[in-house]
């Protein structure tokens, strides 16, 4: 379609994934999901993505990829633990309760569906993310940056910035 090498437009994804901030967390979110997906690297390695989730604003706001652990978890939570009038949603991994604020921790799958609606909708978006068998990532740094643009490029006046800077590119 654009008429030059994958590899360039890799080039290309990677240079926009850097004009992007890491994340967009809001002081006044209310209400966060956590929940937690594996994804192959390379067909052989998984790779865990766990993943806040905003209910208010419907949108993924932040995420920590490694293994599936509280370690990991908790590289997370450091994100948001600044918000402390915000209720924390989840299933029942062990993790979550070992980190979170009993306090403000609600656990049960009732209360996780916009989270695993989003999770579904990642392989819809993001080829990437389907199967071993079909698409799968080099790197983990591929995982974030196709991650970190899904995210900034749903948020309006981002993709008008996108939009802006790389219209050369496509036109």
């Amino acid at each position: 379609m654009l008429k030059t090498w994958p590899s360039l437009v890799c080039c290309w994804l990677q240079e926009a994934a850097r004009e992007f901030p890491e994340y967009f967390i809001d002081d006044n979110i209310k209400e966060i999901e956590f929940d937690e997906m594996w994804h192959f690297l390379k067909k052989t390695k998984k790779l865990w993505i766990i993943k806040a989730f905003d209910r208010a604003r419907n949108k993924m706001i932040a995420w920590v990829t490694a293994g599936r652990d509280t370690k990991t978890f908790k590289k997370l939570y450091d994100k948001l633990k600044h918000l402390k009038d915000c209720k924390f949603y989840t299933d029942d991994w062990e993790s979550f309760s070992k980190v979170l604020p009993k306090e403000r921790h609600i656990i049960g799958k009732e209360h996780t569906a916009a989270i695993e609606r989003d999770n579904s909708n990642t392989p819809h978006y993001l080829p990437r993310f389907t199967r071993k068998t079909k698409v799968v990532s080099k790197s983990k740094e591929m995982v974030n940056i196709s991650l970190k643009l899904w995210q900034n490029l749903t948020i309006p006046h981002i993709f008008n910035i996108f939009q802006n800077k790389f219209a050369s590119i496509f036109l």
